[in-house]
């Protein structure tokens, strides 16, 4: 049998060879806001530039570290897209300077992937959640989830599972029983009916080592959908 490896977020191995460039960068919110009220939008803006463009050629490098040294897939660290990826920051990718160049670097992690042969996928964290008694927490989930599939597009990768957005549903039925268990997978589908089609036919769902969602209820109250 053929053993893949997979290498998740980031290399120690590239971060102890240098640490100053090989690893993720990224401002807080706040301390973004403070540099946007010291040197105004523009330095702010350029400073969320020039550290997405940072992380980009590092995810360039990782994915060349994983085929020297034979791991076939690579789970993309999430601070590679900074306050981008947070559904709550008031910034897009539209509001950047220097969207050809960083179209550009996106695009050559798609083309570095295929070359290497090295496959891509993406989890976003436990607070992502498609299913939650609180509606902005879903629909911030749900745009987190588009950006995300907005990446993966734009870097050329296939609409589906072979580049899957990995994600843990994150919430649990109001109680153990049956009904329970349906009435949330109900509601979740119709949350996830909002997804566009490319972001949900990259959706994988993830058995959780604790609490209801086990492999066996996912696949049980799930694979009529």
């Amino acid at each position: 049998m053929n053993t893949k490896y997979g290498l998740i977020s980031l290399s120690k191995l590239l971060l102890e060879e240098d640490p100053a460039n090989n690893k993720f960068r990224g401002l807080t919110k706040k301390a973004y806001s403070d540099l946007a009220r010291e040197q105004g939008d523009e330095s702010a803006l350029q400073q969320l530039v020039d550290d997405l463009l940072h992380n980009l050629n590092l995810t360039v490098r990782t994915i060349d570290f994983c085929r020297d040294n034979g791991i076939d897939h690579y789970r993309l660290n999430l601070s590679l897209f900074g306050l981008l990826s947070d559904p709550s920051f008031d910034v897009s990718f539209e509001d950047l300077p220097k969207q050809d160049t960083l179209l550009e670097s996106i695009r050559n992690i798609g083309r570095t992937s295929i070359t290497k042969g090295v496959s891509l996928s993406v989890q976003p964290d436990k607070f992502c959640k498609i299913m939650d008694d609180d509606e902005l927490v879903v629909k911030n989930s749900i745009k987190e989830i588009e950006f995300y599939s907005w990446f993966l597009d734009t870097i050329g990768a296939q609409e589906n599972i072979s580049a899957p957005i990995l994600l843990h549903l994150n919430s649990q039925p109001s109680k153990d029983s049956h009904d329970a268990y349906c009435d949330f997978v109900d509601s979740f589908y119709e949350n996830y009916k909002e997804l566009s089609a490319n972001a949900q036919n990259r959706l994988v769902l993830k058995n959780s080592d604790s609490g209801s969602w086990s492999a066996f209820n996912l696949f049980k109250y799930l694979h009529v959908y």
